[in-house]
């Protein structure tokens, strides 16, 4: 099942990984909060961005017109019940990290590029993603992490590294088919923020997982 990026955020800022502060809306009346903020309609498929589900607010008057635009239109299908406002993040490298079941072989397939953002699906710029593959361990992932961080700059490769090891913790503790974080924002000091996160989890997980219920409850 996939999650809502909201529910996915939420989940993976109870580990140590940050996320930008943001809160669920349900109420396109609901426009007080910090400007500038990002705009996200929730829905479970990607390319909300390309589809006009993502839009930046630098006024009241102009979140309020988001938000009557955005929440109850379609995207791909799925109406749009809720958005998430976020912090905006500015002035940040933007990279790419994946983890995700390969059913084919059994294990996980995980894929690093720096290069990050919307086009990340485009050919190009998937031919610059870093990929390998590793057994269904924490440790053996950490080690293809490793291995396929030691050509990066030196001045991105320390939170690319932090990052995809906290990405690794929740991955298996939340028993993940698939973690992406498209993009992940390194700032000037080498902190990481996550930018969006796509999360889908393994329908049978359910019952050991009560967090993931509890998600899944409020939306």
């Amino acid at each position: 099942m996939m999650l809502l990026e909201h529910d996915a955020k939420e989940l993976l800022g109870a580990t140590r990984l940050s996320i930008p502060g943001g809160r669920l809306v349900r109420s396109a009346s609901d426009v007080a909060g910090v400007l500038p903020v990002v705009v996200k309609a929730q829905v479970p498929v990607g390319g909300r961005g390309k589809a006009g589900g993502i839009r930046i607010a630098r006024s009241q008057t102009e979140l309020g017109e988001i938000l009557h635009a955005l929440i109850g239109m379609k995207i791909k299908g799925h109406q749009v019940r809720a958005v998430r406002l976020e912090e905006l993040v500015e002035a940040a490298f933007e990279a790419y990290v994946s983890l995700s079941i390969d059913a084919r072989i059994g294990k996980v397939r995980i894929l690093i590029s720096l290069q990050g953002g919307i086009d990340i699906e485009e050919e190009a710029m998937r031919a610059q993603l870093r990929q390998g593959v590793a057994d269904l361990d924490a440790s053996n992932m950490r080690e293809v992490v490793l291995e396929l961080t030691q050509a990066l700059p030196s001045m991105h490769r320390p939170a690319i590294q932090s990052a995809c090891d906290a990405l690794i913790e929740a991955f298996v503790k939340y028993e993940a088919v698939l973690i992406e974080i498209n993009p992940l924002f390194i700032r000037a000091d080498g902190s990481c923020v996550i930018g969006d996160a796509r999360m889908i989890v393994d329908d049978n997980a359910f019952e050991r997982q009560p967090l993931l219920v509890e998600r899944i409850a409020s939306q």
